[in-house]
């Protein structure tokens, strides 16, 4: 860990020092991704910043013939960064692959202030929502409590159920529960003062809130009341922070359009079980999906979640169910199909810990969920405009960042070149 943090120390201050002397590169022999196609025409990067025409001045020229030239990356969901819990791993894996622009949706605010003192070293542009909004014992209590705690096991979590569901160590940190309008009115100015740099609201199966609440002895499976998320997208606005929401039905999708959330943090259905009969609830109707794209409100794929949803455990031990995925993967494909037809704004996230971006694009590359030309799209352009839409990162053009990946051939052809990158500059630097 020292020795990867003095490395990047060293990276960061060697950029400043060259910024400061405006060193001007060109890039020759290279086709770059313009956001549309490969074309092959000369780049510049001076003062840090992308230049299509030749300025007058070159400092250092790179020969990158035969390489394929694209922006570096954006994850719109994932839980990675905030403790020093495998961080060097986590770190080494992004920067490598070149997804340099991360959204942190969830996880322990306690150890994300530990972990930034260290990423800030790092060519890495992160913003955390600083734990999530849910009701007593709601989704993610069951993830973030038993960690708390010091559980890590899953049988010993199986074991210690009760004195989980009693244990507090994680309120107000991993988690924050508001059950009414008085705990939003007292919580919600503590939770301001952590600075997040988005809000994120559990809404699960919100139609049913009442009986979910007053479930005895439940832990997850439910999230905030409609009262609750109505206020927290309301207090978030005013703030001017975005509402990510969780969700899992259809009823819970239309009700985040109808409170306003910015972006929708998952699809329903990835626990899809194939039963026609239970299709809508969990397939969005059409005029929800064009409210969607009138109203500007995102959705994340997270597709590849399903993949441990369609688990049988009949050995004791997980084995996927080829046919249930199968039918998860139809119904993913359809319902992704109808949110693009419908002009809605699609994302790509993971959502899973340990998983980088690339879980996700294999996963919607192979099962022709999206075609290879729609993925590289959103997981440059899209991603960025929705996480980050005051930098200007994202896409090689006049004025924009000039961060890039070298690839040896064209993921439009071959989606796998993305994880194979030879080099990553930031900033016109190699990293």
């Amino acid at each position: 860990m020292r020795t990867l943090q003095t490395f990047f120390v060293t990276l960061i201050l060697a950029i400043s020092s060259n910024i400061h002397y405006a060193q001007t590169l060109e890039v020759l022999g290279a086709k770059w991704f313009n956001g549309n196609e490969f074309v092959e025409s000369p780049l510049y990067i001076e003062n840090g910043k992308f230049l299509l025409r030749k300025p007058q001045a070159i400092d250092e020229s790179i020969d990158l013939s035969g390489n394929f030239l694209i922006p570096t990356l954006t994850e719109t969901h994932t839980h990675a960064f905030n403790s020093l819990y495998d961080l060097e791993t986590f770190a080494s894996q992004y920067i490598e692959k070149g997804i340099l622009h991360v959204q942190v949706l969830g996880g322990s605010y306690k150890g994300q202030i530990v972990a930034s003192k260290v990423l800030k070293n790092y060519p890495l542009n992160i913003k955390y929502s600083n734990s999530g909004i849910t009701c007593t014992n709601g989704h993610p209590f069951t993830i973030y409590e038993p960690l708390a705690m010091g559980i890590h096991d899953p049988k010993e979590k199986r074991n210690r159920s009760k004195e989980i569901y009693y244990s507090r160590l994680g309120e107000n940190d991993s988690y924050w529960f508001m059950d009414n309008l008085r705990d939003v009115e007292e919580k919600w100015p503590q939770l301001i003062k952590t600075n997040p740099d988005a809000i994120k609201i559990m809404l699960l199966n919100v139609k049913h809130y009442d009986s979910l609440y007053n479930y005895k002895g439940m832990m997850g499976g439910k999230g905030v009341s409609k009262e609750v998320a109505n206020e927290i997208v309301r207090l978030s606005h005013s703030e001017n922070l975005n509402v990510f929401a969780h969700i899992e039905t259809a009823d819970d999708f239309h009700f985040a359009l109808d409170i306003g959330v910015d972006v929708i943090a998952h699809i329903p259905g990835y626990a899809y079980k194939g039963n026609e009969a239970k299709k809508n609830e969990f397939f969005p109707s059409q005029s929800a999906m064009k409210k969607a794209a009138r109203d500007n409100i995102s959705v994340v794929t997270t597709c590849s979640l399903a993949k441990n949803y369609a688990k049988d455990y009949l050995s004791g031990q997980p084995t996927v169910n080829e046919q249930r995925l199968g039918d998860i993967i139809k119904f993913q494909k359809e319902l992704i199909k109808e949110l693009i037809a419908n002009g809605v704004n699609v994302l790509i996230g993971t959502d899973q810990y340990g998983k980088t971006l690339f879980e996700e694009v294999a996963y919607l590359s192979e099962n022709n969920i999206l075609d290879n030309l729609s993925i590289l799209k959103i997981i440059t352009q899209k991603n960025s405009q929705a996480i980050f839409p005051n930098k200007r990162i994202g896409l090689i053009d006049e004025g924009y960042e000039g961060n890039f990946i070298v690839l040896e051939g064209n993921p439009i052809d071959d989606i796998t070149y993305l994880k194979m990158p030879t080099a990553v500059y930031f900033g016109g630097h190699k990293l």
